[in-house]
């Protein structure tokens, strides 16, 4: 059965495997693990959730774990989120509940977030679309076809490097030269003026925090904070339009308006 899915990947050369279980398989990641023989952590939860902004992402988490609300909040970047419905699934996907592809379907800009815990296994599992039909496909090939980003969801996030990157290393000492990932909270107002700063700078939000903290650190002194007077700015705004010099006539008359005096 060639399915949109795989066509998908086939374009563009991913590695991919297609396995089948039986369409009778009770719905649910571990019942399609068990049905295939791996391990349910590798089995890929689609799940769709949508902010109180509008704003509508593809959360994927193993079959054995469940996102903790703060992190997936902030992941988000909002206090107001919600589990979409199967009506708004399949408006979004084209897929119903069930077998949604984590991949081709996605507009550009949609975002795609993928458990950090799911970067630790060999192989994923994931729906091709239709139930009965399973892709098995590598963890950094998942990421990269569907242009996601990789977020403790979990709260299960272990010691593993992704391309490089030294991700997490909870309740240890770190010693000069390793990475640690550390979580803290921002009120949305900020959280969200950093997100627009790190678009204008073109890098991601986490590189926008780390380069404030070793700024921070470096300096030893907080930023000032930037006040602005909407009356001096509208004010500002006029006279640096306006010539500053002083009417030579005018010059003239103030200075023979002095009273001469004997020195």
């Amino acid at each position: 059965m060639d399915l949109p899915a795989h066509k998908f990947l086939e374009a563009r050369g991913i590695p991919h495997r297609r396995l089948e279980f039986p369409a009778t398989t009770e719905k649910g990641a571990a019942n399609v693990a068990q049905a295939l023989g791996f391990a349910e952590a590798q089995a890929v939860k689609t799940l769709i959730f949508e902010t109180a902004a509008g704003e509508r992402a593809l959360i994927m988490l193993g079959g054995d774990k469940n996102a903790i609300s703060g992190r997936l909040k902030r992941a988000l970047g909002s206090r107001n989120i919600r589990l979409a419905n199967p009506q708004t699934v399949l408006a979004v996907t084209g897929y119903e509940i069930g077998s949604i592809p984590p991949f081709h379907w996605q507009p550009e800009g949609f975002r795609s977030i993928v458990d950090e815990c799911l970067m630790r296994e060999a192989e994923l599992g994931v729906g091709a679309g239709v139930w009965g039909q399973e892709i098995m496909i590598a963890p950094e090939n998942l990421v990269a076809v569907c242009k996601g980003e990789v977020f403790d969801l979990s709260g299960n996030g272990a010691d593993y490097n992704y391309q490089g990157i030294a991700v997490t290393r909870e309740h240890k000492t770190v010693t000069p030269g390793e990475c640690m990932k550390i979580e803290t909270s921002v009120p949305d107002d900020v959280f969200l003026e950093a997100q627009r700063l790190a678009k204008r700078l073109n890098i991601s939000d986490g590189e926008l925090f780390r380069q404030a903290v070793v700024a921070f650190v470096r300096t030893g002194t907080a930023p000032e904070p930037q006040k602005t007077d909407p009356v001096r700015e509208k004010l500002d705004s006029v006279y640096s339009e306006q010539p500053s010099e002083v009417d030579e006539a005018l010059l003239r008359m103030q200075f023979a308006s002095l009273p001469k005096e004997a020195w």
